[in-house]
């Protein structure tokens, strides 16, 4: 076979049991010797090969190209993740005048390549683990149209391993790619119906309707913030304003209550018409103590009656939700939509690329969709992985943190599963996806295949299929358990933390009591000295007022009252005096 005249293109890996065929693709095992390699090649008369690899082939891969230019047969090798299928394309250009680039083509994979990206199909198509066979819904699918229609057919995978992305000058890759080049006459896979993708292929009728979401791994549970979770912020403020409003009103009551307002010393006897004591008490009240002093007029009764009412229905509700909380879990999530996700700086997202999110993305002109595709571009830059065309090195970013994944909602919750690790933001869809089979352009198969799809949906048969190929419904670990929750210091801990804030708070009293007595008996002290000074200033003119009583007549009781208030300790010292003289 002339290398000038035809070339032979690869386009799959297939399994062991397939073989080996000029006109059909090849493809070999890692195991297989290279030397049968080189001499099937030799045998074929190819002058030049291609080999494409994966990671865990180039090491052989590059052994083989090494062992093929030993015996003079030119050879390029290309990365799996890197080569498209444009590029192959170019290689295949058979006008070449150049005989060394009419490339004969060999896929040197492993087996598990073609798993790997069957795996993005699950539950739709996937491979058996035992029998190595195809199975799934659209499998399912594809069977029952054959044995309707009576035509039988050959499963093929894409040879870059991508669903169909547009590139410049309306070339797609992936399986569009294959259905645009009439490479393939049918594309049986989870293949989303889109605008952009029928002014290249024919859709059939969609035999299932599929949600897409946004998914998150769940934040760290906050303990900081559940002594006031119960309720709002508002209902705080409410409550505030009551207890000032209802605090006034009482002390008014009790105040200017006209039977108990002429009452002797009643401002000396602590009670209600004390504003400090009708607060303690309405605090009281709140905490389901109550207080030292009662209402004394029908009014301040009448008024504590409602309060205490207002009351029990608040602490009771309060009591409720707090044992909710300390019993489940509920996460704040750090965002709730699409809109949110873009509005935000913390969180980086991505999507598979050359997927329908992709396509989805980059051609819509919603503004939060087109700030998606910016922020995914951007990140791009520093971090390619954000548009990995593998699913699960997106879930691992996800469990990595603060990092969010656009996807297909089936294959969110088979992420999930029971680790309870991860959460979808948001019930609703980001984007509705109508799954279908799609044909080449203006094919004149299209309608016969969308009846019988018609008439399959309507016996029943996709349900059927559902229940059988997808996975069942499994809850996380977190929510099937069934025992009481330990409440954990951690779940507590704003209560020791109270506690400690009350003793803070009464120490600080306690000082502030000791500094204000402190300063009431100086100034108590300073008074009696002031005091003391007056009255010493005052008995000097009472002396000099009595020492001029002599020339009046004086009774005995004056005489004596004189004599002792003139008797002070001077002027007994001056009689001394004049007694000694």
């Amino acid at each position: 076979m002339p290398a000038s005249n035809q070339s032979t293109f690869m386009t799959a890996c297939l399994s062991e049991e397939k073989k080996m065929s000029r006109r059909e693709p090849i493809s070999y095992e890692t195991d297989i010797s290279v030397f049968m390699l080189i001499s099937v090649i030799i045998n074929l008369k190819w002058t030049s090969v291609c080999i494409i690899f994966d990671k865990e082939t180039e090491k052989e891969a590059l052994y083989f190209h090494e062992r093929l230019s030993y015996y003079d047969i030119f050879a390029v090798t290309y990365d799996m993740e890197e080569i498209t299928s444009s590029d192959i394309d170019d290689l295949l250009d058979a006008e070449s005048t150049n005989s060394q680039k009419v490339l004969k083509f060999i896929m040197y994979c492993h087996s598990q390549l073609g798993e790997k990206f069957l795996s993005q199909w699950k539950p739709y198509v996937e491979i058996d683990d035992k029998t190595k066979e195809y199975k799934g819904m659209t499998i399912e699918l594809l069977n029952e149209l054959s044995r309707r229609l009576n035509y039988s057919y050959e499963l093929k995978s894409p040879p870059d391993g991508k669903w169909g992305v547009v590139s410049g000058n309306n070339v797609w890759n992936g399986l569009i790619g294959q259905l645009q080049r009439r490479e393939v006459d049918l594309v049986a896979a989870p293949l989303v119906i889109d605008v952009l993708r029928e002014t290249v292929v024919d859709f059939t009728q969609p035999y299932f309707h599929e949600k897409s979401g946004i998914i998150i791994k769940k934040p760290v549970a906050s303990y900081s913030k559940k002594l006031h979770v119960p309720v709002n912020s508002i209902v705080f403020l409410c409550i505030g304003l009551s207890l000032i409003v209802v605090t006034f009103c009482l002390f008014l009551f009790e105040q200017f209550n006209p039977y108990n307002k002429n009452v002797a010393v009643r401002m000396k006897i602590r009670g209600l018409h004390h504003l400090s004591d009708s607060f303690w008490y309405v605090i009281g009240a709140i905490l389901r103590h109550g207080g030292q002093h009662v209402a004394a007029s029908s009014a301040g009764k009448t008024l504590l009656s409602c309060w205490w009412l207002f009351c029990i229905l608040m602490a009771a509700t309060y009591s409720g939700n707090f044992v909710a909380i300390l019993t489940v879990t509920k996460e704040t999530l750090p965002f709730e939509d699409a809109e949110g996700l873009v509005a935000q700086n913390t969180y980086k997202w991505g999507t598979s690329g050359s997927t329908i999110f992709e396509t989805i993305l980059k051609s819509s002109e919603l503004p939060e969709r087109q700030k998606l595709w910016n922020g995914i571009l951007e990140f791009n830059k520093s971090d390619p992985s954000v548009l990995s065309s593998d699913p699960a090195e997106q879930i691992r970013k996800v469990r990595g943190g603060y990092y969010a994944y656009i996807g297909e909602r089936i294959y969110l919750d088979m992420a999930i599963g029971k680790k309870c690790d991860m959460t979808v933001i948001s019930s609703s869809d980001f984007h509705p996806l109508l799954i279908a089979p799609a044909l080449p352009n203006n094919s004149p198969f299209l309608n016969v295949f969308s009846d019988e799809i018609v008439t399959i949906i309507e016996t029943g048969l996709i349900q059927m299929w559902q229940q059988k190929t997808w996975p069942k419904p499994t809850n996380c670990q977190e929510a099937s358990v069934t025992d009481a929750k330990t409440i954990t210091v951690l779940d507590f801990h704003f209560a020791f933390c109270l506690c400690g804030l009350g003793v803070i708070l009464a120490i600080l009293s306690l000082i502030f009591e000791n500094i204000k007595q402190k300063w009431i008996l100086r100034q108590s002290r300073r008074q009696k000295e002031q005091m003391i000074k007056t009255s010493m200033k005052d008995i000097s003119p009472i002396e000099e007022f009595y020492r001029n009583l002599n020339a009046v007549k004086e009774t005995p009781l004056k005489i004596a009252i004189r004599r002792q208030i003139l008797d002070t300790p001077r002027s007994l010292e001056n009689k001394r005096k004049n007694y000694s003289n």
